[in-house]
């Protein structure tokens, strides 16, 4: 299945104001953490005035898919959604970015430490960060970081209780 496709297939149409959760942006579907447990993630987080933040979010997509097609490449935008939208700045970004970035609320974005982007994470199936990468990933840094996807697909899913 397609990245988008997955993500689309993913993402449901629950979360309140106080769940952590995700939306996308091109199609407006929710998503909370819980419902996409059980998955391995990577979650970068990006900006309009940050151009080295959209690229890598296409590169680690890329990486990803390289690796396996069951990972999922978050790219959430670093602050809730501007009242804008961004709507003027999307028509100059490639499309394949536009067709996975999301936004997210503040519950979801104070899970993670956004000091300075891009910072990227790596989530196991289990729901435990396995890496974070700070600053932009080098073509240096891709073992590494296919590796840490390879280790978050070998965690195990929680079983319910």
């Amino acid at each position: 299945m397609r990245p988008i496709a997955l993500l689309l297939a993913i993402v449901g149409t629950s979360g309140c104001a106080g769940t952590p959760t995700l939306v996308h942006a091109q199609s407006g579907t929710t998503s909370t953490l819980e419902q996409l447990g059980g998955r391995a993630l990577v979650i970068t987080f990006w900006a309009e005035f940050c151009q080295p933040c959209v690229d890598q979010a296409l590169l680690l997509a890329a990486s990803a898919a390289e690796v396996s097609k069951d990972v999922l490449v978050i790219p959430v935008y670093y602050r809730p959604r501007p009242d804008d939208g961004l709507d003027g700045w999307w028509k100059d970004e490639p499309a394949e970015f536009a067709a996975i970035a999301c936004w997210a609320n503040w519950p979801f974005l104070r899970r993670f430490d956004l000091t300075s982007i891009p910072r990227t994470y790596v989530i196991g199936r289990d729901g435990k960060q396995l890496e974070l990468f700070k600053g932009t990933l080098t073509e240096q840094q891709r073992p590494v970081y296919q590796g840490a996807i390879r280790r978050a697909l070998a965690t195990p899913v929680p079983q319910p209780n």
